[in-house]
């Protein structure tokens, strides 16, 4: 008798494979399932929800540590498992109870739902390399051929890893393995384009670092230092900043039309002969004037200033390390990641080597590390760097919620876009609470932090949850940001990824063009995120049969991407797949293949044959009959 289901399946495996059988354990459970690939037929479970088809998994290591009764329990999960999985290696074949565990389950549900995972040996081998199991093998019926198991191949040598993985995982829901690869590669491609992009769409955490330099500065140079300093210095600041707003010529200048970006070269030039007496001066004025170009983007006019500061200040003092980290975070934001990465560890170098070192700074140090390795995929190094970040603000003695809380904004969109997900919602809603509490929901760093959370809705699935709270977004950021604004495009940009996932793809194309626009009024030199919302926009247009405009979108982008980044990036690599995605469904197949020979020229080029962002993609070469598989399973696979 088949007792009712309790597993999806059961893994079945010798002690020597038992990391393989926790890997594939782990991996089939948390599988997140690509939406339109599986219909669940309406099944609900009892809390009304609709079970997940890969769980749960039996293992008998995980589920009978605490019985007394292996057999009667191995066989009742036998007959409660929809599908017997069997990690295939030459310590399988040989054991005992593997055997006795493939009979049983056949004995009760027959040979249909049996899947093989090859780890190790050779199937067919008949001798000590044999990986099959016999009882595997044995034939239907007595005197029958033997019987032919569907296998995946985790080797190098077969299928690889990860393809192995989503060969079992099309078995087991009975569906089409192309179908489920190219889904698959999609939502891959989406998350590590999201990661290889500078914007990280809907991941506003990094960008904070250069209105967090600002405060920072305030925090531990003018609570610090410049409160040991003379009321004369103070004066005779104040007294140069309030004369650099002072209008030369009353007759020319006119107090409604002049810039800011005049009063600061203004400012910036007399510093020199003005205050060539005030060294201390001088620094500061050169280090905030340094700031505000970096916050404007003028980031060569940002870099001078902060070296010029430097050069009037002591090597040694507090304020030279808190100037070595301003200079680090420009560096960052021009994606100077090795002269970023050797000013943060001089600052750390030199701060751990006082007496009393100012915590904040060096927090604020392992934070900007963090960042950095994020955007160089070193998401380990990076995960280590702001939890170090975290530990050093809470030890501080100030008040440092609100760094902790921007932390944990940043560190939870990178763990959405590693999948994270109950980790990233752990740290974004206790970033989202903090903000919250102290400003209110309506708040725009609320807000923003929000934005993370519709993000992670998005990308695990929940897009019910992730429409309502990208709704609540638009709603603050239209009340208090300017059509033009950047965030007001990039959620713009989220809620069209939205509807495109759920179908309306009319919905996305005006989500998409609304986001254009706004991107279009904010950089209207061009941006990389300009092009983001092109690509974007195309990939729809394409769907819509709209192949011309999609095309033109997609030279559009190139366009932007090459302002934005002023060079070659692995987002043009991108983009010349996204551009055969687009050909291949205007069944142009020559056109397609020579885009995607492109497109993975750049990103071997600028990532690496072996960096994931060029395996995803060219996976989604693979999956629209652009390259030949082969050319994908001649480079390594990832081994996570």
């Amino acid at each position: 008798m088949v007792d009712q289901r309790r597993y999806s399946a059961f893994i079945s495996y010798a002690h020597h494979d038992s990391r393989w059988a926790e890997w594939l354990h782990h991996r089939l459970e948390t599988y997140r399932i690509p939406k339109g690939v599986y219909n669940q037929g309406g099944a609900v479970d009892d809390a009304g929800q609709a079970p997940h088809p890969l769980r749960p998994i039996f293992r008998d290591r995980e589920e009978l540590s605490a019985s007394t009764q292996l057999g009667d329990v191995l066989q009742s999960a036998l007959r409660q498992s929809d599908a017997l999985i069997i990690i295939c290696s030459p310590a399988s074949a040989k054991s005992h109870w593997v055997n006795e565990e493939i009979r049983y389950f056949r004995k009760i549900h027959g040979p249909t739902r049996l899947f093989a995972f090859i780890v190790e040996g050779e199937p067919y081998a008949g001798d000590d390399t044999e990986c099959f199991p016999a009882a595997l093998l044995e034939p239907v019926e007595a005197g029958g051929p033997s019987l032919e198991p569907l296998a995946a191949d985790g080797r190098p040598q077969g299928d690889g890893k990860r393809h192995a993985l989503l060969k079992l995982v099309a078995g087991l829901l009975d569906v089409g393995l192309d179908r489920l690869v190219q889904r698959d590669v999609v939502r891959r491609q989406r998350r590590l384009r999201a990661i290889t992009g500078a914007s990280l769409t809907g991941m506003v955490g990094a960008l904070s670092l250069a209105l967090y330099a600002e405060n920072q500065r305030r925090i531990a140079v003018d609570q610090r230092a410049l409160a040991v300093r003379n009321e004369r210095m103070a004066d005779a600041t104040v007294d140069y900043l309030v004369d650099t707003f002072a209008i030369a010529n009353p007759a020319t200048e006119n107090p409604n039309t002049i810039t800011a970006r005049t009063i600061l070269e203004r400012g910036a030039a007399g510093i020199e002969t003005e205050l060539a007496d005030e060294p201390q001066i001088q620094a500061r004025l050169y280090g905030a004037i340094g700031r505000i170009y970096r916050n404007l983007g003028l980031f060569d006019q940002s870099q001078n200033m902060l070296e010029a500061g430097y050069a009037r200040l002591d090597g040694i003092s507090e304020s030279a390390v808190s100037n070595r980290l301003d200079l680090a975070a420009t560096k960052f934001l021009t994606s100077d990641f090795d002269a970023a990465l050797s000013l943060t560890g001089e600052a750390l170098q030199q701060l751990k080597s006082e007496e009393n070192p100012a915590v904040p700074l060096m927090a604020y140090a392992h934070e900007l590390r963090g960042s950095i390795f994020k955007l160089q995929l070193k998401f380990d190094d990076a995960i280590a760097q702001y939890e170090t970040a975290m530990a050093l603000y809470a030890q501080a003695d100030d008040d440092q919620l609100s760094e902790i809380a921007r932390v944990n904004v940043t560190l939870g969109g990178m763990l959405t876009l590693l999948e994270r997900y109950d980790e990233a919602d752990e740290r974004l809603t206790a970033a989202y609470d903090y903000y919250a509490e102290k400003f209110g929901a309506n708040h725009i760093d609320a807000a923003r932090v929000l934005n993370n959370l519709a993000y992670l809705s998005m990308m695990s699935g929940d897009l019910a949850t992730a429409d309502e709270r990208s709704a609540n977004v638009i709603a603050v950021y239209e009340r208090v940001l300017d059509d033009s604004h950047p965030d007001l495009a990039t959620i713009r940009l989220m809620r069209g990824q939205i509807l495109e996932a759920e179908g309306d793809l009319a919905g996305a194309a005006g989500a998409f063009r609304a986001a254009l626009s706004a991107y279009e009024a904010a950089y209207p030199q061009g941006h990389y995120e300009t092009g983001f919302a092109c690509v974007h926009l195309a990939l729809v247009l394409s769907q819509q049969g709209q192949t011309d405009e999609a095309l033109a979108l997609m030279d559009r982008a190139w366009t932007e991407y090459d302002a934005g980044y002023g060079g070659l990036h692995a987002n043009h690599g991108d983009l010349e797949v996204n551009r055969a995605v687009i050909l291949a469904r205007a069944e142009r197949d020559e056109d397609a293949a020579q885009a995607c020979q492109e497109g993975m020229g750049i990103l071997n080029e600028t990532l690496g044959p072996e960096s994931p962002p060029t395996l995803a993609l060219r996976e989604q070469c693979v999956a629209i009959g652009a390259l030949p598989p082969q050319a994908a399973l001649d480079l390594p696979i990832s081994p996570n």
